[in-house]
């Protein structure tokens, strides 16, 4: 027997779709994290995206980057956990675009100095596939310590200044409200106060464990509507800069996918509905022999 489908599904289906981005603010709620040999792994983050609720995104299924630039404002390039080696040569830029650990990444991303008018950026990155904005926010970011204020390229070529108070340092972390996530690692610097000025010398360079430190990480999520893209506009690339007399470093990144799952599930919900009317609006002849 054919079973009629809902309209009201479809309808409130398809209305999720439609929602405006951008006006709404996305928060995150909470973290997973699993501890990987000595790394700190993150699991999964749950985000408030407003109308559409919460959502819990696993990190394996995010969209990941590739590091295409990157320099540094002082001799120390990296950080891995106090108690792993001193990443080596051809592996650094993998700290940050090569894994889901938050006891890994890149340090001191130098500041912009035109004033916020770019499109100065010293971090820049391609993503895995397009990233699509939608409604709420698109992109997750960590900073080692969550106190610096960093500045991101917007779709006219300016930057877009995020103070560090929008960094979130304390959340439910594996269900414990009001919690942080501590982080104990060794920074990775150049002998002889050499600056990192490229991808190529990140990869190169002679590596020494310069301090310890200890410090919790900060998460941000930036919408795209922040950065001047339309609903449904989408970007394959990014650019990040520290505002002056900051040093952001950077431990994770990762984008939202766009829910194609859910698209295709209304569109042929609402296909099916549509021959259904269309059988039932159809007249029946009846022959007499």
């Amino acid at each position: 027997m054919n079973r009629l489908i809902n309209p009201m599904f479809i309808g409130v289906a398809l209305s999720a779709l439609t929602v405006a981005a951008g006006s709404h603010a996305a928060t995150i709620q909470s973290i997973t994290t699993s501890t990987v040999g000595n790394d700190t792994q993150l699991d999964s983050i749950t985000i408030d995206q407003d109308t559409a609720g919460s959502v819990t995104y696993h990190t394996a299924s995010l969209i990941g980057i590739d590091v295409t630039g990157y320099a540094s404002s002082n001799d120390s390039f990296a950080y891995v956990d106090d108690d792993n080696p001193i990443p080596a040569t051809g592996s650094r830029a993998a700290q940050l675009d090569g894994d889901r650990f938050l006891t890994t990444g890149l340090t001191n991303i130098p500041e912009d100095d035109t004033g916020g008018a770019g499109p100065t950026t010293f971090l820049t990155f391609n993503f895995n596939r397009a990233v699509v904005n939608g409604e709420g926010a698109e992109i997750i970011l960590t900073d080692l310590g969550g106190n610096d204020s960093i500045r991101v390229t917007k779709k006219d070529g300016s930057l877009l200044g995020i103070s560090s108070s929008n960094f979130i340092k304390t959340l439910t972390v594996n269900g414990s409200v009001n919690s942080s996530v501590g982080v104990a690692v060794d920074i990775i610097q150049q002998p002889g106060n050499d600056t990192t000025d490229s991808l190529a010398e990140l990869e190169s360079a002679v590596g020494v464990v310069g301090a310890n430190s200890s410090q919790d990480i900060g998460f941000l999520l930036i919408d795209l509507t922040d950065l001047g893209y339309g609903v449904g506009e989408s970007i394959t690339s990014l650019g990040i800069s520290s505002s002056p007399n900051n040093g952001f470093d950077p431990g994770f990144i990762g984008a939202i996918p766009e829910p194609a799952s859910l698209v295709l599930l209304c569109l042929g919900s609402l296909c099916l509905l549509t021959k259904r009317r269309a059988f039932l609006n159809t007249p029946v002849v009846v022959h007499h022999s």
